[in-house]
């Protein structure tokens, strides 16, 4: 008979060998599991690689997602700040981006003044001016619904009077911001709109038995040249005649002006309303090398324009700026006018 001892060394062998055995199966089990696993994950690795979504792509960007449009629109002058500083490229206001019509005119308030649709180019920003540059330039300027008109042209009140419009209310002669009652402006007089033009380009100030025209051509957006000269001046509808004058006559104040002839003061003016605005030259007036052009309108009001060589056309409200024609059209236009 086994003795007490025996027994229980057999009973710890057997217990041993019960756990050895338990931990093996746990292990077996453990590598079966790890292995389905990482099977499982090459399987998926394949799978999604296969799909192509991680596959190379350009970065996604926002401004994909912002919409496109060629079909640019303006930003109406009246809602335009007097701001210190030039407004960022392609800015609108919202009131315009669905292409309103303008309560006065009923033109769409586009670069052109015209469908928006057929229109694919670029828009020329033009900065506003601030009350800083007015002082340092000297400038006539009145400062009204947010927008700043400087000088333009000057006539007899008496003649001008039918072009008065409605009241707008009265000019300061300062342009103190503490001013409340009284429009700013470095003027003093009546300001009233111009009757044929919308009063956000157009306005003028009656001072004695004067009348000085101002003009709104900064803080907006324009695009080709019938922007300026059809939608805002309205050439095309109030021209009576045009004349022309070489820069050496006009330099020594003679006079000699020259009516321009039909045909080729249609090529003229198409000229003008097709080719864009530009930022121009320097020294664009360092050549003499110029026409000057009067357009006297039906309204009794007077156009200056210049045709300055190389293929330049400049309104003088608007410094700093040019219409660019294309050289071909230009040249033979200004040699037709150069060479009369």
């Amino acid at each position: 008979m086994k003795t007490y001892d025996e027994i229980a060394a057999r009973v710890f062998a057997r217990r041993k060998e019960y756990l050895d055995q338990v931990r093996k199966k746990k292990k077996r089990a453990r590598i079966i599991v790890t292995s389905a696993s990482l099977c499982a994950a090459i399987i998926l690795l394949i799978s999604v690689w296969s799909s192509g979504i991680l596959s190379p792509k350009e970065p996604v960007s926002m401004r994909g997602m912002i919409r496109k449009d060629n079909t640019p629109t303006i930003t109406n002058p009246a809602d335009n700040a007097l701001q210190g500083s030039e407004k960022s490229s392609g800015e609108t206001e919202a009131d315009n981006a669905d292409g309103k019509q303008n309560a006065d005119t009923g033109e769409q308030n586009v670069p052109d003044g015209s469908d928006v649709s057929s229109y694919t180019g670029s828009i020329l920003e033009i900065p506003a001016i601030t009350a800083d540059e007015i002082d340092a330039d000297r400038l006539a300027a009145v400062l009204y619904n947010k927008g700043c008109y400087t000088q333009a042209a000057w006539y007899e009140s008496v003649s001008f009077a039918p072009l008065r419009g409605k009241k707008l209310g009265d000019a300061a002669g300062t342009l103190d911001p503490a001013e409340k009652v009284l429009l700013p402006a470095t003027v003093a007089g009546e300001v009233y709109e111009v009757k044929g033009y919308d009063k956000d380009f157009r306005v003028c100030v009656v001072i004695d038995d004067r009348t000085l025209v101002l003009e709104r051509l900064n803080g907006i957006q324009l695009s080709l040249g019938r922007s300026l000269f059809e939608a805002r001046l309205h050439i095309t509808d109030l021209l009576k005649t045009a004349e022309y004058e070489t820069n050496e006559s006009w330099k020594n104040n003679k006079n000699d002006r020259r009516v321009i002839d039909e045909k080729l003061l249609a090529d003229l003016t198409d000229m003008m309303n097709g080719a864009p605005f530009i930022k121009a030259p320097d020294d664009i007036y360092d050549t003499t090398d110029q026409i000057h052009l009067t357009f006297a309108m039906k309204d009794g009001t007077i156009l200056s324009i210049r045709l300055i060589r190389g293929g330049y056309i400049t309104y003088p409200t608007l410094s700093g700026y040019a219409v660019k024609a294309d050289d071909k059209t230009f040249e033979k236009i200004f040699e037709a006018l150069a060479g009369a």
